[in-house]
């Protein structure tokens, strides 16, 4: 802990946005009081440890930091996301969430990044109070738009018969099914908010490694689900989550369709254990439909 806290007084990052003074000493204290299983919800701690802190906190610099341009036009529920989704409640079912929210935040920085390191221009960022994810210009000219959706090992939850509070989904009660349910979701959730956008709609579905052999034989087939969108018996979890949103009607596969049409591609990417990103699939609706390395 000592270590962390020497790095933290050195690292903007962490001290402004990651770990701020309001929340530093409470975080502190209840690591000190955790046994070594509890430790394990420290996502920043957890990343020291294993060398790799370096990845959450270049893009926080990159995006949040190092211009103050950017800086002044913050989006207040980012930063908020950002700092307190590795506390660890006592409820698991509000960690699950807030973890989420952390991942779908820090997410959104690691594409912009990944995107510029393959020669895209980023023009805005929800972040900097954009009213979508990622807008930015591809290396072959084409202006667009990107809403990011991160599936991480707490959203196991959705896609497993678990409904209890408290109660964590076991890896024999997951099913494929349910897999593709989520996928589909996320892809409609990200078309939903890109249906008014005017330039090139692209949704990014970044599926991290510990979660990914969930959904690694169907995204390595040919598969309908974008073709004739459907759930197939979806889980009371994920079944909430879907009422929740009034824009997206489970039961009519016409109006499904036609919202997943309103996209020009989608992609699936694949985030590793130390973060790195790399495409996996790439899913043509509609030219013109870019590939993160636009070599397609």
């Amino acid at each position: 802990m000592r270590s962390f806290e020497e790095i933290r007084g050195q690292c903007s990052a962490l001290k402004d946005v990651l770990v701020p003074n309001e929340t530093w000493e409470g975080f502190r204290a209840a690591v000190l009081e955790s046994d070594e299983d509890a430790l394990q919800q420290h996502i920043l701690l957890v990343a020291f440890r294993r060398g790799l802190l370096h990845q959450l906190t270049t893009p926080v610099h990159r995006y949040l930091i190092d211009f103050d341009r950017q800086r002044m036009r913050l989006n207040k529920n980012h930063l908020k996301d950002l700092r307190e989704a590795w506390v660890s409640p006592d409820v698991a079912a509000k960690r699950h969430q807030k973890t989420r929210a952390f991942w779908g935040r820090l997410t959104e920085l690691h594409v912009a990044e990944w995107l510029e390191e393959m020669g895209w221009t980023i023009s805005s960022l929800e972040a900097w109070g954009g009213k979508l994810d990622i807008e930015c210009t591809s290396p072959t000219r084409n202006e667009c738009a990107i809403e990011v959706k991160s599936i991480v090992s707490e959203d196991a939850d959705y896609i497993a018969d678990v409904n209890l509070p408290g109660q964590r989904a076991a890896p024999e009660t997951l099913s494929p099914y349910q897999a593709s349910n989520l996928v589909l979701f996320r892809g409609l959730e990200a078309a939903d908010k890109l249906r008014d956008c005017e330039k090139v709609r692209i949704a990014c579905l970044v599926v991290s490694e510990e979660i990914w052999y969930q959904f690694e034989s169907s995204l390595k087939e040919t598969w309908s689900l974008w073709d004739s969108p459907r759930f197939i018996e979806v889980c009371p979890k994920l079944q909430q989550a879907i009422q929740r949103n009034k824009r997206i009607d489970p039961e009519n596969r016409n109006e499904l369709k036609r919202l997943i049409d309103q996209l020009n591609v989608l992609w699936i990417v694949k985030k590793s254990l130390g973060f790195e990103l790399s495409s996996h699939r790439v899913v043509a609706m509609t030219n013109p439909s870019p590939s993160p390395s636009c070599k397609n």
